[in-house]
């Protein structure tokens, strides 16, 4: 004869008991799948097919199948694109020092925040300028810079 469970045991009876709805195999599992998500991405070792630098400036336009006319265009929009930016940085900072000087200090902050945002705009569309303009990827900071300035380096590797 089947033993009568109460109602009251029969309704909490499952969620009660752990044993039935969690198993220390899958907590074991999951566990183990955690740790090895760590382990690849805390993984150090860097494959040589994707190290920068790895592909040339030309074997990068023919794939991703870009003309001359084409990089020119890219060139000359990512030069009218920094300085975009960096003016409307300029005038984001003159209107945070006015800002200040009405002790809106929040606001102030929120525009210092906006123009930091367009001036690494500013620097990222000014590197992608310098890259093309070199025809080189690696482009190191003080490369960068000496070309915004128009200097030339002694042994450049970034000058052809």
């Amino acid at each position: 004869m089947a033993k009568k469970r109460g109602i009251i045991r029969t309704l909490f009876g499952t969620m009660l008991n752990v044993d039935e709805y969690v198993s220390f195999n899958e907590i074991k599992q999951d566990s183990k799948m955690v740790v090895d998500t760590f382990k690849e991405v805390l993984n150090t070792k860097i494959n040589v097919d994707t190290t920068p630098g790895a592909e040339t400036f030309e074997e990068a336009l023919v794939r991703m199948n870009i003309s001359k006319d084409d990089l020119h265009k890219k060139s000359s929009l990512a030069l009218y694109y920094s300085i975009f930016y960096i003016a409307f940085a300029l005038s984001f900072v003159m209107y945070s020092i006015y800002i200040f000087s009405l002790a809106h200090y929040i606001a102030g902050l929120a525009i210092c925040a906006l123009a930091l945002f367009m001036t690494a705009y500013s620097i990222r569309e000014s590197i992608m300028y310098v890259q093309i303009k070199t025809r080189n990827f690696n482009i190191t900071a003080k490369g960068w810079f000496y070309s915004i300035l128009g200097i030339k380096q002694k042994g450049n590797a970034n000058e052809k």
